[in-house]
């Protein structure tokens, strides 16, 4: 009798040990957040290969919201908005969208333990407007040589915080922590080119010269494709020295005068142009231009503009006198 309680001993020994090896496991650091126009992902790293699973709470059966153990030393989920009931809340003060879910990191391939951990995971998408400024210097012919000076305007809202900030929130269970992101803002640039879209910055111009104007907040062409952002160049106009100003595009980004600036042309979410002629006032050789850059959420994967509905421009040059205004 004595020998089998001990033989029932050893076996529960031995099944405590075994199961002790296998839930031996933690995260390295905190997760890390990423999010995109479309989803977020979270990835971390483990102390032991893991052989858990990753799901957003409440979605354990859907196959998009959930992601099985990778038996390596790194885990990773990514989170569709659209299938995983992520929750959205617009914000004011500062102005943008804040998408917020929460993940469970389960260590057991089978059971919830106390080791698992429970993260509320919010992305926020910061919207933006940037004012960029181009000072053309124009002669009426080719012997005048100037430098065209480009200047970036401040953002209206704070800078934005590169992602995985990570705090701990005391008002939830000692278990729960909350991630928090920041999708950071796209540096704008306005440029003069030479010629057409391919061509060089220019260093002067002279009258009736074909010039492109470009905007694009993609300055090395890397992120229009994963970008949560669409551009939209509005409330565009030229000035002069002496104060004089001419608007360009109006509020929603539509074109004034066909003859000075057609509607723009978008090639991505984040760059847009038009060809025109360079011109200028008369006894001034120097061009003012400003223009405001917003940035918006995009809509799922589409890029939705307040210049989409622009009409054809239809003004000429006889009807300039009514946009021209004197600045005291």
């Amino acid at each position: 009798m004595i020998q089998q309680l001990l033989r029932i001993c050893s076996v529960l020994v031995a099944h405590t040990i075994i199961v002790a090896d296998i839930l031996d496991n933690g995260l390295e650091g905190e997760p890390v957040i990423e999010c995109g126009s479309e989803n977020l992902s979270v990835r971390f790293t483990t102390r032991s290969p893991f052989e858990g699973h990753i799901y957003v709470k409440g979605h354990y059966w859907t196959s998009d919201c959930r992601s099985d153990a990778s038996l390596e030393n790194t885990a990773n989920l990514t989170i569709s908005f659209a299938n995983c009931d992520v929750l959205r809340q617009r914000s004011n003060h500062p102005k943008g969208l804040m998408l917020t879910t929460t993940i469970i990191i389960s260590f057991h391939p089978m059971f919830v333990t106390k080791i698992d951990k429970s993260y509320k995971v919010q992305c926020f998408y910061a919207e933006a407007a940037n004012t960029v400024t181009q000072n053309l210097n124009v002669s009426e012919g080719n012997e005048m040589q100037k430098n065209v000076l480009v200047i970036i305007g401040d953002q209206e809202t704070a800078p934005a915080r590169r992602p995985s900030s990570v705090f701990h929130d005391d008002t939830q269970k000692p278990t729960e922590d909350t991630l928090t992101s920041t999708a950071p803002l796209p540096e704008c640039r306005y440029q003069v080119l030479d010629g057409g879209k391919g061509g060089n910055p220019l260093k002067y111009a002279s009258v009736g010269q074909q010039v492109y104007h470009e905007w694009t907040c993609d300055p090395e062409g890397t992120l229009s494709e994963d970008s949560p952002f669409c551009a939209t160049v509005h409330s565009c106009n030229v000035r002069e020295d002496g104060g004089r100003e001419v608007l360009l595009l109006d509020e929603n980004g539509c074109a004034i005068d066909r003859y000075l600036l057609n509607n723009l042309e978008y090639t991505s979410d984040l760059t847009g142009g038009q060809v025109s002629q360079v011109f200028k006032f008369a006894d001034q050789n120097s061009l003012y231009f400003q223009c405001q850059i917003r940035l918006s959420l995009k809509e799922g994967p589409v890029c939705r503009r307040s210049s989409d509905d622009c009409p054809k421009v239809l003004r000429g040059k006889r009807s300039t006198k009514a946009i021209i205004t004197k600045i005291a």
